[in-house]
């Protein structure tokens, strides 16, 4: 079975995923030229679309640090997915660190066992990383959550997800809301834009093979 996630380009790239590949040693890295701008105490994020409902084949990630020396906090305001992450409709939300030994949430409330806690504390310093994958949307609204400190100086959060594609797992790549160039674009940036939607294995395409983009909004140099 593959599991393929992509990049984008004036056209298109796709990355394909191998869930029979298990760990992934790579030293490339994908980071933003731009600088994150230091932001208000609080950072919200949802799901695409949101309150409206969540179009199908989604594979989104966000990716939250603390404040150095601090403790970042996940409140969840809104939970509203397909009860299920084990059928062909599935949909699901990851987080990472697990919540007491838990890392997949779905549910169609917040009072619901199987949603995510309502407000989560993690350790001093911990990064934290937060997953939404959708096979179909059964019209349902998704969620709404926010990250938060002590301090009024908590970094830019930034995402990372995958548009266009037929499943979750294949699509262009999209770094902070914008679509990446495929200059360059190899077998190792595959694997990590994989690795950072949480996916084993990583193969690159190019061309926006799913898709047209935006003109005049690539991001380069990745």
């Amino acid at each position: 079975m593959l599991i393929g996630t992509t990049t984008k380009l004036p056209t298109t790239i796709s990355t394909t995923l191998s869930t029979t590949t298990t760990t992934i040693t790579t030293s490339t890295s994908i980071s933003s030229t731009e600088t994150p701008i230091l932001m208000t105490s609080v950072n919200t994020f949802t799901s695409p679309e949101y309150p409206s409902s969540y179009p199908s084949n989604i594979a989104k990630c966000w990716t939250q640090s603390p404040t150095d020396g601090h403790s970042l906090t996940l409140n969840f305001a809104d939970c509203d997915l397909h009860n299920s992450a084990i059928d062909s409709t599935s949909n699901w939300i990851t987080i990472s660190p697990s919540i007491g030994g838990r890392s997949k949430f779905w549910a169609n409330s917040l009072s619901d066992p199987n949603a995510p806690p309502t407000t989560t504390t993690f350790a001093t310093d911990q990064a934290v990383r937060v997953c939404f994958t959708a096979l179909t949307s059964h019209g349902h609204k998704g969620f709404q959550a926010e990250f938060s400190d002590s301090t009024s100086t908590l970094p830019a959060i930034s995402s990372i997800d995958l548009r266009g594609g037929p499943v979750p797992w294949q699509g262009n790549v999209f770094l902070n809301g914008k679509p990446v160039c495929d200059d360059g674009w190899n077998t190792n940036d595959a694997v990590v834009a994989c690795s950072m939607l949480g996916y084993p294995h990583g193969i690159p395409t190019s061309n926006s093979r799913f898709g047209a983009i935006p003109s005049g909004s690539l991001m380069g140099n990745v």
